[in-house]
């Protein structure tokens, strides 16, 4: 299997733009047999944009819901449905500069999605956070998630027929980041509840 890696991951940028290219097409469909006999992973196109098949256009946006998302420290994972543990590779998105690509994550064409095997349905969701310094989901202190969805995993095996292509995230609704309360203003509530308190004993 690390062959079949290393020849896919040498072609996959001649293929980004056009997935059924016969080279990749081949290659991914023994890659998928051989990875069988292993378990193998359910996979999806990791991407807010696919303008070609099954289209996908679901841009994200600021907390004011009008600014698109945009520069490579703000950072996008698959979770599972009420998860905060990514179980995909995590994206950055585009620089601002990319005017055209704002609001868009970096797509990737092949991520595989952690405890699952192809032809497999999960609820899923797509988290965004701001990674500056290295931040996780949980630690950033502006975060969001879409709706719940469902997608059917590629690398379905059926019979003798060979797996299916990494699934779209058809299902995805573009979303807005929402800022998180820092740890400071969390411990001024029960002061601020003392306070409150007293003036109305008062």
């Amino acid at each position: 299997m690390p062959l079949c890696v290393q020849y896919l991951d040498e072609i996959k940028p001649i293929a980004e733009t056009n997935m059924k290219t016969t080279l990749y097409t081949t290659l991914l469909a023994f890659c998928g047999l051989v990875a069988v006999t292993q378990g193998a992973q359910g996979t999806v196109y990791l991407g807010n944009r696919v303008i070609v098949g099954n289209v996908v256009d679901e841009p994200i946006y600021m907390p004011d819901g009008v600014t698109p998302v945009c520069g490579t420290e703000y950072k996008a994972s698959l979770f599972f449905e009420n998860d905060t543990t990514p179980v995909t590779v995590i994206t950055t998105f585009y620089d601002c500069t990319v005017v055209g690509a704002r609001g868009y994550f970096k797509s990737v064409p092949d991520a595989e999605v952690s405890g699952t095997l192809g032809g497999e349905t999960v609820q899923v969701q797509v988290g965004v956070w701001d990674g500056t310094g290295g931040l996780g989901y949980l630690q950033a202190a502006i975060r969001g998630m879409s709706e719940p969805f469902s997608v059917t995993l590629g690398n379905e095996v059926v019979g003798s027929q060979p797996p299916t292509f990494p699934a779209h995230l058809a299902g995805l609704e573009s979303f807005r980041l929402v800022p998180e309360p820092s740890a400071g203003a969390l411990s001024l509530v029960p002061c601020m509840a003392v306070v409150f308190r007293r003036r109305r004993e008062a």
